[in-house]
């Protein structure tokens, strides 16, 4: 599908089991997107805790070029974390305006948002947060 000449875009979500067995099914994405990191599938293919589990989604982020936009939630400490890691646009994100990682972690992302049911708030890096 990726090498098909009318493809234009496509959204695929990538597996931790996936990406330990395989890799990355693709060399490198315009935008990349981490949720979260949870618990649910600790002890398997040898992910023992939470950070592991961290650095196997943070390979979804390295595929991002300098380019590109890397998502990540605010309020997962782990995915927000990678915000730090990222040498090009990081978009961080949050459920809630309260998200008290925010105004920290958007001195190093290009840009920040909360989103509720009724729409969309967005602010740039550096901007403040009320």
């Amino acid at each position: 599908m990726l090498l098909h000449p009318r493809v234009e875009v496509a959204v695929l979500e990538t597996a931790r089991e996936g990406i330990l067995r395989e890799g990355l099914a693709f060399d490198a994405c315009t935008v990349g997107v981490v949720t979260n990191i949870s618990a649910d599938h600790l002890g398997q293919g040898g992910i023992t805790s939470l950070n592991d589990l961290a650095r196997v989604k943070q390979v979804v982020i390295e595929a991002v070029p300098t380019t590109g936009t890397a998502v990540l939630n605010a309020e997962d400490p782990l995915v927000a974390e990678m915000a730090a890691r990222r040498r090009g646009a990081s978009s961080i994100s949050a459920p809630t305006p309260i998200t008290t990682a925010l105004p920290r972690i958007a001195t190093v992302a290009a840009s920040a948002s909360w989103w509720k049911m009724t729409g969309w708030r967005c602010a740039r890096a550096g901007s403040a947060f009320r």
